[in-house]
């Protein structure tokens, strides 16, 4: 089976390639690349700015790494290019594509190196610990942690809140989204009304005082050095050459500003976008930015390219969408087209267009045509062939808060797995409501049971309410008993003095609901662990031990806030559950799928009606383009043409005239405005005519293959320790009990880094190294009494050190290295602590690679030499460096151990973890059956043994 291995499959994908004779052998890989004038123009342009307009399914992400790629091919330094994209996940595209396509043109050397490829916030950040190491010890308070971080009692006071409004979760967020437009449309703080301003001034002095940071404040902090630190901009001016951004359409003023200010006359900036896809707008992106791009830079030489062939969808999808985003007035003229080349053929069927009478009569049409359409053969454009099934379906909803409901009830009783994304539904699954009322029970405090009116009387969690949730979760598979008993074991041995950890306690209730005796049902395991990571944000705030009294604060975060901004867990599982999609309109771009519904398609709902209360302090008249905020038809519009353009084949809008509401005589509905644009032209109108067209069924195990895994060996370690314990962590989500010591290794390595720094001709004395330790030593959760022992541990560590190594300084070439490279189907990331010059009269014949541990190891055995190894790899292949030694450096007792890093002992390393990756990627997590592991283990408690 020599394919097998050419083409990187599995043995069940090598199966089919043989049993299936109108399989093209290459279908595993991309589309045989035949690039369009249009888009061979983008590839070969060089030296400029270049906008380039692509549409929906255009084959925007391949053609402009192409373009990268042939750069860097062609002699382009890889620290001298940038690449933004909108999301974390669309970076990691990117680069397997680069990687892809490097491939192809420098097969000796098809690495990325030190280019930078990601959002722009986490490019600021990068920015600000270069320039100010203190920021290695920061922290990022991202949506949910800074709500939280602000409606703690004494920050809410400290900063004055309370002269703005009562302290609730809701005008937390008010503030926090006040805040970030003051610095993402950059406003004169001196227009601020007086409390806000008070309020804002505040809460940036206290972020500096708890060593946080946002990602708005990212930005804006080196936005004012570019714009105040001239010798800081020509750094960055000179440093990125080679600028591109994606999904430009989508950037807000600030980004807009940074952009602009990074490059220089030389610089060549490469923005791609698309402006009927700017959907947006309600979280001040501008679409403005796209449409006069060529306008505005009108002094640098701009040329313009529009990639218009849309090689996603079929011909029938393409022509109707197309139809409809031509109402958009303000939209700049394109010729979106379909590919002639194209897998996907249009036939009846593949479009309904169906309203209802009543909301179920579209809730169950829409179950019977996923029960109809699964297990069918489907061919997308590359000619991928595959068996559909629940993973290929989504559905798309203008809200799910509003309209979700049930449609998620239906699809579970009819036996169907849903993944929920948007409208913070992860309270509504019965397991989670049930950890809730035991942890309710456990500290014997009243229940408000979720999505209930705040005014409405708590009740008394009883073993009765327990026993019929464990019941309605578990059914015949659970033992109540032993539930019921622990949980009363338990609450009889706690005090409300003692101290907890929040974290340990839920581990435990997990416990007693069965989890060390029997397998759980993955949808419960998901929405388990994505409460686990909901306590992981709170303790982040409010210390890994508080009191046992204090867990109603805990309950308070879940009531004000978690239950309408936590999702449903497994939303971004890469190994791809096997479930129904439910999602909201905004959160799918960059996605595709074979079967899409749009559904709840009637007036009021889509378009919206946006905002239903005032979300501003800041004065609208101090805003530039306000109105952009408030969202027109356009724009709602566009969201449409999102939601229509993400399938590839079958698309079913859908709507009813009576929909749930709680008014006692609900109106009619009429359809959405949107719902009658779309033409009927390809359309099935009537629910009640059948499918007309033939469709061959496939097994469903012929799966579509998974392309790309993201990791680090620090992730990858836990799955060599135990696979099962990787994906309790990793792919369900749960969270160990963290330690007080936790940011201590970080610390001394910091140190270090700024010791390696500062002294390449001579060590640093005693006090230069106490003074270092000052400045840099941080731990979060740690007790002040801690505290003082960790940083007299750090002081002697590192001053043993230095008095030790600080002669071999000189030899320093580079400390703590960022790389990425891809292996196999894993794209690994990690940080070499120290790269050190073989020669010690400074030659770089080759490297020595250093990797600081405690001497005192844990139990994964063989985990430092497997890093090491994974270093020397990276160090051949990403940053063009060759190590001839290894080295672990135990702090503690600075003892040196080699490491084998021969040509044999990586080309085994590199099969270790292409095995490893495929396991995970095929869900194969078996459990190691080690007593003495598991007595260790962090989720002792959640495993079956």
């Amino acid at each position: 089976m020599w394919y097998r291995w050419l083409f990187n499959v599995s043995w069940w994908d090598a199966k089919v390639l043989t049993q299936h004779k109108n399989i093209n052998l290459c279908i595993y890989g991309e589309r045989e690349m035949t690039y369009t004038k249009s888009q061979q123009n983008v590839i070969n342009f060089d030296e400029g700015f270049l906008q380039v307009i692509a549409c929906a399914g255009s084959g925007k992400t391949d053609t402009i790494t192409r373009r990268i790629a042939r750069l860097l091919a062609e002699g382009v330094l890889p620290g001298s290019m940038v690449a933004f994209t909108f999301t974390d996940k669309a970076a990691e595209e990117m680069k397997f594509r680069i990687r892809k396509h490097l491939l192809e043109m420098r097969p000796t050397n098809p690495e990325l190196g030190d280019m930078y490829v990601g959002t722009i916030h986490s490019f600021c950040f990068e920015l600000l610990k270069d320039h100010f190491p203190k920021y290695k010890n920061y922290d990022v308070l991202d949506e949910h942690t800074r709500v939280l971080f602000l409606h703690e009692y004494s920050n809410f006071h400290k900063i004055g809140l309370h002269h703005l409004d009562k302290r609730s979760y809701k005008k937390v967020s008010k503030f926090c989204f006040n805040v970030d437009i003051v610095r993402e449309e950059m406003l004169d703080t001196d227009k601020l009304p007086a409390d806000f301003k008070n309020a804002y001034e505040k809460y940036i002095d206290l972020l500096e005082e708890k060593k946080f940071l946002d990602f708005s404040g990212m930005m804006y902090s080196v936005l004012r050095l570019l714009e105040d630190d001239k010798e800081f901009r020509k750094r960055v001016q000179e440093k990125y050459r080679y600028i591109t951004v994606d999904e430009y359409q989508d950037i807000n003023p600030i980004q807009e500003k940074i952009i602009a200010l990074m490059t220089s006359p030389e610089c060549n900036l490469c923005v791609v976008g698309d402006d009927d896809q700017c959907i947006y707008q309600w979280r001040g992106t501008d679409v403005k930015n796209i449409l006069t791009f060529e306008k505005r830079y009108k002094k640098r030489r701009v040329h313009k390219e529009d990639i218009t062939i849309n090689f996603r969808s079929s011909k029938a999808l393409v022509n109707s969408a197309k139809r409809v985003i031509e109402r958009n007035p303000n939209r700049l003229k394109k010729d979106i087209a379909t590919w002639d080349k194209g897998q996907i053929k249009s036939e009846k069927g593949d479009i309904y267009k169906v309203f209802f009478p009543r909301w179920q009569d579209e809730v169950n049409w829409i179950i019977d045509k996923i029960e109809e359409l699964r297990g069918k053969r489907y061919v997308n454009n590359k000619g991928e062939e595959s068996s559909l099934d629940y993973r290929d379906v989504a559905i798309f909803l203008r809200s799910v808060k509003t309209s979700a409901g049930p449609l998620i009830d239906s699809l579970k009783a009819r036996g169907i797995k849903v993944i929920v994304k948007g409208g913070g539904r992860l309270f509504e699954a019965p397991e989670v409501d049930l950890i809730l009322m035991s942890l309710h029970y456990l500290a014997g405090m009243r229940y408000q049971p979720p999505y209930s009116d705040w005014r409405d009387p708590a009740i008394e969690v009883t073993p009765e309410m327990l026993s019929a949730r464990y019941a309605q979760v578990f059914g015949a598979d659970g033992n109540k008993e032993f539930f019921l008993q622990e949980l009363e074991d338990k609450r009889d041995s706690l005090d409300q003095d003692d101290f907890i950890s929040l974290q340990e306690l839920f581990h435990l209730v997990v416990m007693y609901m069965g989890a060390t005796s029997r397998e759980f049902e993955e949808t419960i395991m998901y929405n388990l662990g994505r409460f686990s990571q909901l306590i992981s944000d709170f303790e982040n705030i409010y210390g890994l031990s508080v009191k046992f009294k204090n867990i109603k604060y805990f309950f308070g975060y879940v009531k004000g806030y978690a239950e309408l901004n936590y999702d449903e867990g497994g939303t971004d599982d890469p190994t791809k559950i096997n479930a129904v999609k439910i999602m909201t309109i905004h959160s799918v771009k960059g996605l595709q799928f074979p079967i899409v519904f749009v559904s709840d398609l009637i007036d009021g709902r889509f378009p919206s009606k946006g905002h239903h209360e005032d979300p501003w302090y800041i004065p609208r008249e101090i805003i530039k383009d306000f109105e952009r905020y408030e969202g027109t038809d356009e724009d709602e519009r566009r969201l449409f043409y999102v939601a229509i353009t993400r399938s590839e084949k079958f698309l079913f809008l859908t709507g009813s005239e009576f929909v749930p509401s709680k008014a006692t005589n609900p109106r009619q509905r009429q359809p959405s405005m949107f719902f009658d644009e779309f033409p009927n032209d390809y359309a099935i109108l009537d629910p009640k005519t059948p499918d007309p067209t033939t469709r061959p069924s496939l097994p469903l195990e012929c799966t579509a293959p998974l392309r790309g895994f993201p990791t680090s060996y620090s992730e990858l370690r836990y799955f060599d320790w135990c696979p099962h314990d990787y994906q309790l962590r990793y792919i369900y989500g749960f969270n160990p009990k963290v330690d007080m010591a936790l940011g201590y290794g970080r610390s001394v390595h910091n140190i270090l880094n700024t010791i390696h720094t500062k002294f390449k001709n001579r060590p640093p004395s005693s006090d230069e190294v106490l003074e270092i330790v000052d400045e840099n030593f941080f731990l979060r959760y740690a007790p002040p009494k801690f505290q003082q022992r960790f940083r007299e541990a750090a002081e002697r560590i590192v001053t043993n050190y230095a008095q030790k190594f600080g002669g071999d300084f000189s030899r320093i070439l580079e400390t703590e290295k960022s790389f990425e490279f891809v292996l196999g189907e894993a794209l690994i990331a990690g940080s070499i602590d120290l790269i050190k010059k073989i020669d010690a009269d400074g030659n770089l014949q080759g490297i020595e690679i250093v990797d600081f541990k405690n001497r005192k190891k844990d139990d994964m055995a063989t985990d430092y030499e497997k890093q090491l190894k994974l270093y020397a790899i990276a160090s051949l292949r990403t940053l063009g460096l060759d190590p001839k030694k290894a080295v672990v450096h135990h702090l503690d007792d600075n003892s040196l151990s080699d490491v084998d890093i021969s040509p044999s002992a990586l080309k085994q390393m590199e099969e270790e973890v292409r095995r490893a990756v495929d396991d995970i990627l095929h869900r194969r997590f078996s459990k190691t059956k080690d007593g003495d592991k598991c007595r260790k283990c962090d989720m002792q408690r959640i495993c079956p043994k």
